[in-house]
């Protein structure tokens, strides 16, 4: 029937024949990914990269430029980039806050982040944080310049954390100083017994100590320079003694003393006292040490390369003194915080 309609329509107009479109995708065409040099491109092939103000963008192969990827048509970068390429799908245009920022494609978990460019919006990868901080040491300038033990800072880890501490803090430790019996001045005021050379039976060993009595109590004395390099604060002690008796009782020690500079008196207020009690063994002429004797605040205004007076004594009229027998002091062993960087 359709070879009827002339029988009831004419044609009134009649169009011509368009122009032929592009040729269509051959169906070959791929997503890359990220463009990269050396990659065989093909006509269509997408791939994204950065363009400066706007995110990651996508561009498409042209037709008939398919090609092997180099820096010279790298989209955005290279000379003739436009040749080879077409936008395909833009990013979204950075924010126009000051705050606004985007970084690279990719990153490193742990990385810091830096700003790649002066607009303060386009962050780059600036390597892992020991590399930035070498980076950083490395180019501080070199010094000649000799430390201050009380100004100048270092970076340490203590007790699991990091501070600043300055180098007296670092630096500063304990020494031992001995002071043996022979250096020893009896008190004019109930006082021990004088220094004396005693020799035992046995083997003939002699030493110097000093007597203190088990009814009174009684004093003896020590006088030293500080150590210049000494950092003022609290000293330690140790009595070292023994007895010549066999019961193994208490006996009880106490020690005090002050700093004296230079043009000051020489009969100055005593520092704290602090007393330990030291129990004998049982056996006679036995070495014994007391407990430490800690925080030993010095009277005065103590500081390196002055004088120290130590006033050391025996109290029987304490509790904890039960032994009922001389003990003969032999040395007092001290501890004193000292500065290397002071030292000098």
């Amino acid at each position: 029937m359709t070879e009827l309609w002339e029988t009831y329509y004419d044609p009134i107009a009649s169009g011509q024949k368009g122009d032929t479109g592009a040729a269509g995708s051959d169906g070959t065409a791929a997503d890359v990914g990220a463009w990269h040099s050396g990659h065989a491109f093909a006509q269509g092939d997408r791939c994204y990269h950065a363009k400066t103000g706007y995110g990651q963008c996508v561009y498409r192969c042209k037709t008939g430029q398919a090609h092997t990827s180099e820096a010279a048509n790298e989209p955005e970068v290279g000379g003739s980039w436009t040749d080879k390429w077409e936008l395909f799908a833009g990013g979204g245009a950075n924010g126009t806050a000051a705050a606004d920022v985007y970084g690279p494609a990719s990153s490193v978990t742990g990385n810091i982040a830096k700003f790649a460019d002066t607009s303060g919006k386009l962050l780059a990868d600036a390597g892992t944080p020991k590399v930035v901080v070498d980076t950083v040491l490395s180019a501080e300038t070199a010094s000649t310049t000799a430390t201050d033990g009380d100004v100048d800072s270092i970076v340490v880890k203590e007790a699991g954390g990091w501070k600043l501490k300055t180098l007296d803090n670092v630096f500063t430790r304990w020494v031992p100083f001995s002071i043996p019996a022979g250096a020893f001045i009896t008190s004019g005021t109930t006082p021990c017994g004088t220094p004396t050379a005693i020799e035992l039976s046995s083997n003939k060993h002699n030493y110097r100590a000093c007597s203190f009595g088990y009814t009174t109590k009684s004093y003896g004395w020590a006088n030293f320079s500080l150590p210049v390099g000494y950092t003022g604060g609290t000293i330690k002690a140790y009595i070292n003694w023994y007895s010549d008796g066999v019961t193994s009782d208490g006996v009880r020690f106490g020690i005090q003393g002050n700093s004296i500079g230079d043009n000051e008196s020489l009969d100055p207020a005593w520092g704290t006292v602090v007393e330990v009690t030291d129990n004998a063994t049982g056996t006679a002429n036995r070495r014994l040490k007391t407990g430490v004797m800690d925080a030993i605040t010095l009277g005065g205004t103590p500081q390196g390369g002055q004088e120290c007076s130590l006033r050391f004594y025996r109290d029987p009229t304490h509790g904890d003194d039960n032994l009922g027998a001389l003990i003969y002091v032999t040395g007092i062993s001290l501890l004193i915080p000292i500065n290397k960087e002071s030292e000098v």
